[in-house]
């Protein structure tokens, strides 16, 4: 006996997938040559009228950065956006991907540099040695009361459904 099961995604699963991809990967150079191995693992969930986009996982999410020459296996914990505001959780393991050659390996050295160079891993590594200025942050007092870190600014409004007086999609 032969027992079959499918599932189909639901509606706009794919421009959902596109969203998260952009938020979480971002869109840099880097993160075009960046893929998300398993992608059937997540589940998103968009309210419009609020604004909010939020993102889960069944299962450790795997990931391939062919840019930096990094696979990662991580856990997504948490993923919410709520206008323009983005915060996620995840708990990585980073491994190395294999050079194919000397050339692979320097081309990945040199952009993991690059990547690193004004990051906010090399700010904080910069603050705590007490190394600001040498390292050529500029550090100003503000009166916003949160730090925020642009990850893909400007975010993709999310624009409110049109509903009808039985409160159904036009």
């Amino acid at each position: 006996m032969t027992v079959g099961v499918s599932s189909e995604r639901p509606k706009g699963w794919k421009k959902h997938l596109k969203l998260f991809e952009d938020l979480f990967l971002g869109t840099s150079k880097n993160a075009k040559k960046t893929h998300l191995l398993n992608p059937e693992f997540l589940d998103f969930h968009e309210d419009k009228a609020a604004g909010t986009f939020t993102a889960t996982a069944v299962a450790p999410l795997q990931v391939v950065n062919e840019a930096l020459g990094y696979r990662i296996e991580l856990v997504l914990r948490d993923f919410q956006r709520h206008g323009q505001e983005l915060r996620f959780t995840i708990k990585p393991r980073f491994e190395e991907l294999t050079p194919k050659n000397d050339k692979q390996k320097k081309a990945w050295d040199q952009a993991r540099e690059k990547a690193y160079q004004g990051s906010l891993r090399h700010f904080l590594v910069a603050l705590a040695r007490k190394e600001v200025t040498e390292q050529a942050f500029k550090v100003y007092r503000t009166s916003e009361p949160f730090f925020h870190y642009p990850r893909s600014w400007p975010l993709p409004p999310i624009t409110p459904k049109k509903t009808g007086p039985n409160g159904r999609s036009r």
